[in-house]
């Protein structure tokens, strides 16, 4: 590989996008919630509904990957909605954080 190419590579990054998108739509949606939105369960609910989604893999550079979260991120499916929804009423209803 030529000094060239090292530079391409490394501006490309290979992502879940839904990670990106989850982790966006998680939040707002919890922050407008009456429940516990610490660090655990946010990452809870994340986690649960990244195991119940399809995942979405990209190879884009780091600029080109900003907008196509937004793209994503405004589009927003109901099913993305009523998974994140549900996996917000599990983790209230079995908080896994103490306190």
């Amino acid at each position: 590989m030529n000094c060239l190419q090292e530079v391409l590579v490394v501006d490309y990054v290979f992502e879940n996008i839904m990670e990106l998108v989850v982790k966006n739509q998680v939040e707002d949606m919890m922050e407008r919630s009456n429940q516990c939105h610490c660090d655990k369960c946010k990452m809870d609910v994340m986690a649960l509904v990244l195991n119940k989604i399809p995942p979405k893999y990209v190879a884009t550079n780091k600029g080109a990957l900003i907008t196509r979260v937004q793209s994503y991120s405004r589009q927003g499916t109901a099913d993305l909605t009523a998974a994140i929804t549900a996996a917000m009423e599990t983790v209230k209803n079995f908080p896994l954080h103490e306190g």
